[in-house]
Order: structure tokens, then C-alpha cells, then sequence
């Protein structure tokens, strides 16, 4: 089973979150009151902010200075009034000064990049860890569904903040003007009750009234290591929804601001290509949300073997035993690795048959590749039903991709139809 990617980043990259917090405690204790003023610049040297080096943090590993960061994350989130709200994290004034102190020694895109990225992992962990897995096929089904007929008002998370694993069949990917494209691995998505509309987002992003999404695209690193943290590959945006607003409008003054972001920013270079391939993950992602949220709940079970043969074994003793008691503790202790299934009955209609060469020939194909007796294909698409009493309500319905008018016909000869 593949690690989430907050799961891959606890495992490779950050340290003991105990030891972290002491660090952050100690550290406050040596005098430093603003503790984000002394975060490591250099490994193994942590210094106030008149260059002293601090005695708690002799000895620390790059795992430690790692935790730390995220710790911080987690305590502002703590302490503000919406604790899932990027713009009320960020518009902190203790913030702008930890912001300010880093660009002093480090990239400001990488400083805001990290400071995103942390944000949406302290997120997903408070809100449950929830991580939606989808078979092949109905990741592929998810990337030839339209979003015509979607309103602001159809979407909604099933949680505050959710991951959605990738699979390699939806072929998603981010383009990276250093290294090229990488393979989509997950992507974060976060909801803020509180967002400014574009003018006011522009000003300096402060909190406005209405409703929107923090999304995060992690890409796989093509750097040599083990676990694919997605690292060097990040995409990030939000998503202002309007009431009775469709999607498609929503898309598209989510480009605006992205461009604008990405134009006004001296250490990033917009790029068609990331247009290309953003969109790609836009619409990908809502048509997921969508089915997530639709009639079919998915499976909930857990991936790590470790924890499923523990429940196993606490299943098999006396409800009152010390024994069980005992196990049921250690249980609480593991990361369960907990997924969500989606589309497991789904399977994707493929019929073999024969075809014609280019000059009318018609016999067995010489690979057992699949051909499609097609005549139209039918993208997969979202339909308002009417139902209810009196019918007075409205829910959106998934209609899957099919072909139409498909038995009877002769093949397809060029092109050929296929579902990729």
C-alpha cells in the first residue's frame, strides 16, 4: 500500500513531535519570547535574533528543525478563531514577522511554499487524516467527466480538509520549469469560510465573507530517495465559490488570480504549460469531490497491516480482559493509515473485437488491444434531478461515460475510439 503524502513526509522527513515541542518550550525559556525568531537557518545552529546560538538545540537534526516548523504551524492554527483559515494564519502579525526573518536568509518563494505546504498537512491532520483512494477506472472515468451543469452550490467537502491520492491512470501531472514534468502523487484540498473576493485578494489577502477552497498538487520527486514526498514539485491555489455560480466561471477567475500571482511574484515565471496542466487537476479533483459526495460514500478501511492484524487480534479477546485493554491502547498509539475507497464497482465498458486496416480490410487486430464498436461517445457529465415531495428538490446525479447506439454497428475505422 502507497503512503499518503502526509504520511511519506512524517515517516522520511520530520522528527519526534514531543522533542519539538520542548525544543519551542526550552527555546522560550532561554529568552527568545518570539520562538519564531529563532528557527535554523544553518543545520545544527539555531540562533536568537542577535546571532546567539541557543544551548536546547545542540545536537538537532534536520528532522527536528523540520518538526519544529510544522509545530509552529499547528500552534497558530490553535490560536485563531477559524482554525482551517490560510488567510487568518497568514495575515498574523507574529507571522509577517516569522515570514520577514526567513527571507532574510532564505528564497521567499521557497519560504512561502513551505509555510502552504505546512498549512495544509496541520490541516488534514486535524481534520481526521481523511485520505480518498479511487480504483483505475474510476479515475479515468473522473478525467472524461464534464462539469457543465456544476453550480458553487453542488460542491462541498465531506470533511474540513481532505487528501486524494492520484493514481497513475488519471495521468495527471505538474510542469516545473527546472525540472521539467512530474507525475501528480495527491492533492490537498482545505476549506475556508472566510474568503476575500479577487480585489480584496489582490490587496494583500485578508479575510473576506465568502466561501472558498485552499488546493495543493503535490508532485513526485525525481530526486533519488525512497519516498516520493512530492517536495520539489508543489502547486497551490484557492477557489472562491459564489452562490449560483458555475463552475466553469469559477475556473476561470481562478486562472486569473493564479496568473496574477504568478506574474507579480519576482521568483516564479507563468508558463502556458502550467495553464495546460493545472487545469487538468482542477477539473479532475471537483469531479472526484463531486462522487465523494454523491450517493455511493465509499469504503472506509484501514491500510496499514500492523494495525489490521492488531484489531484482529483485539477482536478475538474477553470484552473485559486486562490483555484486550492492553492491545486497545497500543491501537490508539498507530498511525491506521485510514482510507477511503471509491469506485470499486466501477469497471469501464470494453468490448474486443475486430477492426479495419487503412484500406478497408477487415480482420482480427494483431495486438490484443482493446477496440470499441462505437458510433457516439458520450462524455461522463452531471445531471439535476428533480425528486422529493411535491418534487421541489434538486440533486446532482454522476452519468458515467458510455458510448450511444453501440451494438449492432460496424467498428469505428479511423480514429479509433478509445477511453484514455
Amino acid at each position: 500500500m502507497n503512503l499518503s503524502h502526509y504520511e511519506a513526509m512524517r515517516k522520511s522527513l520530520f522528527g519526534d513531535q514531543k522533542k519539538a515541542r520542548r525544543l519551542i518550550e526550552k527555546t522560550a525559556k532561554e529568552g527568545t519570547n518570539e520562538v519564531w525568531k529563532c528557527l535554523p537557518l544553518v543545520l545544527g545552529q539555531a540562533m536568537d535574533e542577535y546571532g546567539n546560538r541557543l544551548q536546547p538545540w545542540r545536537g538537532s537534526s534536520i528532522k527536528d528543525f523540520a518538526m519544529v516548523q510544522y509545530e509552529l504551524t499547528n500552534w497558530a492554527l490553535d490560536h485563531q478563531d477559524d482554525k482551517f483559515s490560510y488567510s487568518e494564519y497568514l495575515t498574523n502579525p507574529q507571522w509577517y514577522d516569522l515570514f520577514d526573518y526567513l527571507c532574510g536568509g532564505i528564497d521567499p518563494g521557497m519560504v512561502h511554499t513551505t509555510m502552504q505546504l505546512n498549512y495544509q498537512m496541520s490541516c488534514h491532520e486535524r481534520a481526521g487524516k481523511r485520505v480518498y483512494q479511487l480504483s483505475p477506472d474510476l479515475a479515468v472515468q473522473m478525467k472524461h467527466t464534464e462539469l457543465r451543469n456544476v453550480l458553487a452550490d453542488d460542491l462541498r467537502l465531506p470533511f474540513e480538509s481532505i487528501y486524494i491520492m492520484v493514481p497513475p491512470e488519471a495521468q495527471l501531472k505538474i510542469w516545473n520549469s527546472e525540472t521539467g514534468w512530474h507525475k501528480a502523487i495527491g492533492i490537498y484540498i482545505t476549506e475556508e469560510r472566510h474568503m476575500a473576493e479577487m480585489d480584496e485578494y489582490l490587496k494583500g489577502g485578508k479575510s473576506g465573507t465568502l466561501r472558498g477552497w485552499r488546493m495543493m498538487i503535490v508532485g513526485q520527486d525525481k530526486a533519488e530517495c525512497t519516498q516520493a514526498t512530492g517536495d520539489d514539485t508543489l502547486s497551490f491555489f484557492r477557489i472562491l465559490f459564489k452562490e449560483g455560480t458555475k463552475l466553469t466561471d469559477i475556473l476561470e477567475t481562478a486562472r486569473r488570480e493564479i496568473q496574477w500571482d504568478m506574474e507579480n511574484n519576482p521568483f516564479c515565471t507563468w508558463d502556458e504549460r502550467m495553464n495546460w496542466d493545472w487545469e487538468q487537476q482542477f477539473r479532475w479533483a471537483m469531479n472526484v469531490v463531486l462522487y465523494a459526495t454523491w450517493e455511493e460514500p465509499g469504503e472506509h478501511w484501514i491500510a496499514n497491516k500492523e494495525a489490521r492484524k492488531l484489531w484482529d487480534r483485539i477482536g478475538k479477546l474477553p470484552p473485559n480482559s486486562k490483555k484486550r485493554k492492553n492491545l486497545q491502547r497500543k491501537f490508539q498509539t498507530i498511525d491506521k493509515q485510514k482510507r477511503i475507497q471509491l469506485g470499486a464497482k466501477i469497471v469501464i465498458n470494453r468490448r474486443k473485437g475486430t477492426s479495419e486496416d487503412s484500406e478497408g480490410k477487415s480482420g482480427k487486430t494483431e495486438t490484443d488491444e482493446t477496440v470499441l464498436r462505437v458510433k457516439t461517445r458520450i462524455s461522463g457529465h452531471w445531471k439535476r434531478v428533480v425528486h422529493g415531495k411535491g418534487r421541489t428538490e434538486r440533486r446532482i446525479q454522476w452519468i458515467e461515460p458510455h458510448w450511444r447506439n453501440l451494438d449492432g454497428l460496424t467498428p469505428a475505422r479511423s480514429p479509433r475510439h478509445e477511453l484514455r
